[in-house]
Formats: C-alpha cells, structure tokens, sequence
C-alpha cells in the first residue's frame, strides 16, 4: 500500500485539503476539522479504498469489505448508495452531475484521487522507504529525521474497530510489521549517529512486543555494549537464544549469533559510529 504518485495539479483545491487516516480508526479531515463519516460500512468502505492505494477498487471487491464477505441482497444498488453519501462527506458542493474530485470512478473501479501525503499509511510508507535508504546510504542524521517523521504519522491500532474484518487482515498484519521494522530502522540510525543509552528504553520495549524479531534484540545487545554494560548485552542475547529455541525450535540467525561473538570479543566496530555530519 504505496500511495499512488498523484502529481499536485491533479489533485482538485477540494481534495487538497483533505485528510486521511486509518492508524488508531478509520477518520476523515478537512482542514482540522472532523468529517462525519457514519458507521462501520462507510468506514468499511473508505479503509477498502485506502487499501487499493489509488488503484481502482473492483465493485465486487468492495462489497465484500462493506459487508464482511456476505453482501446484503441488492448489494451493488446499496453499494452505490454509500458511494454516493461518502463523497457527499469527501466532496461537500459537488453538484449531482459534477464530476467527481476525490472518490473517483474509472473503468477499473472507485479510487481515491488524493496524493500520498494526505493519507497516513501512505505517508509512512513513503517515509519509511526513504529512511531506509538513508540508512542504507550511511546517511544516518538523515534517517533518524525522516523515520521520527514516519512514526509521527500514527501509531493506533491499524483501522481500529474495523481491523478484524476478513478484507483487512493481511493489510493490518504488513502494517503492524512495517511500524517495527521502521522503530528497528530508527534504532539502528540512532545508534550510527552516536546514541546508545537514550535508545535503551527504547529498545527494551520493542523488544517486549516483538520478543521473536532477532533484529530487535541485537540492536538492543549493541546498545547496551555502547553504554559500558556488556553483562547485560550477554544477558539480553542469552534471552533472545532461549526464546527462539523454545518459540521457534530455531538457533539465532546469523546477525544475532555475530553481535554475540563481537560482544564476547569486545570488538572495537562495535563503538563504531558515523561522521559527525552525514
């Protein structure tokens, strides 16, 4: 769920000011201000829309998120209907023979015509993307930047009291992953900028909620080696160890078993960190 790229200019003044969330609830803004969108089917309707990420969503397709996969009788008359009140909501002015601006038609299906930055998900992707290829590109003042401005998009529940339905479980599960690895992403820049003991609280708790990411612990390990407490990074990779072992029947993977071997070793590239500037 990328976000499409919609140049500025096609994008109308209407739509420009609009806002798109699905992080913590599913929610619509314009200009700060709340949009009435209704209950869980015009809801459903606008996270289906949000999912396509600018492509065009197939009717059947939305039916079955409106209706959890058991489509009213008449459902695509209904279906219309939602439509027709959602971009009232979207589109307030718009004449019943305007054409319309936000929710749009096309011969593939409904699409939303609004550009990556006015939908949270979408921006987080985007935002994640570049961070990780600042980190990538030993740029990591710039990562740091760029993945605290991701995590600020949102951090709720993704679609909130929608986030069990059928349509949106794979979408839920890519999202819940996104946000860790960028909170690893963030850590790992952090921790090439110079950071060690600020992260430490930081770390300790992503580490509770992902306990099987091994990315998770070994960043944790370095950080704690970084702060002079190599007890506690042992402690820390002999706790990531047993709980693959006993989770998974699986010994750590080869990042995790290397920082355990530069711990024991003191290796100096641990205390490695980057220029002052990027």
């Amino acid at each position: 769920m990328s976000g499409p790229a919609v140049p500025a200019e096609a994008v109308s003044p209407q739509a420009s000011s609009l806002q798109l969330s699905v992080l913590g609830g599913v929610r619509a803004s314009r200009d700060g201000d709340d949009l009435a969108l209704g209950g869980p089917r015009p809801r459903a309707l606008l996270a289906a829309l949000v999912v396509a990420a600018g492509r065009p969503a197939t009717e059947d397709l939305l039916i079955d998120a409106v209706w959890d996969s058991e489509p009213a009788p008449a459902a695509k008359q209904a279906l219309h209907t939602y439509v027709a009140r959602l971009r009232g909501v979207l589109e307030p002015g718009r004449s019943a023979r305007g054409a319309a601006t936000v929710l749009v038609r096309g011969s593939g299906g409904y699409a939303l015509a609004v550009r990556p930055e006015q939908v949270d998900v979408w921006a987080m992707r985007e935002l994640a993307a570049r961070g990780a290829t600042a980190l990538a590109q030993r740029r990591p003042h710039e990562a740091v930047s760029v993945l605290d401005l991701a995590l600020a998009t949102g951090d709720g529940t993704p679609f909130g009291d929608l986030a069990d339905r059928a349509f949106l479980a794979a979408e839920v599960a890519a999202l819940t992953e996104l946000r860790a690895g960028i909170r690893e992403d963030r850590a790992a820049a952090a921790l090439a900028t110079g950071e060690d003991v600020t992260l430490l609280d930081d770390l300790a708790a992503l580490t509770a909620e992902y306990p099987l990411r091994e990315r998770a612990w070994e960043l944790r390990a370095r950080a704690l080696y970084r702060a002079g407490r190599q007890a506690d990074a042992l402690a820390v990779l002999r706790t990531a160890r047993d709980l693959l072992a006993e989770e998974l029947g699986v010994d750590p993977g080869p990042g995790l078993a290397a920082t355990e071997r530069a711990v024991l070793a003191h290796d100096p590239e641990l205390l490695h960190r980057a220029p002052a500037a990027d």
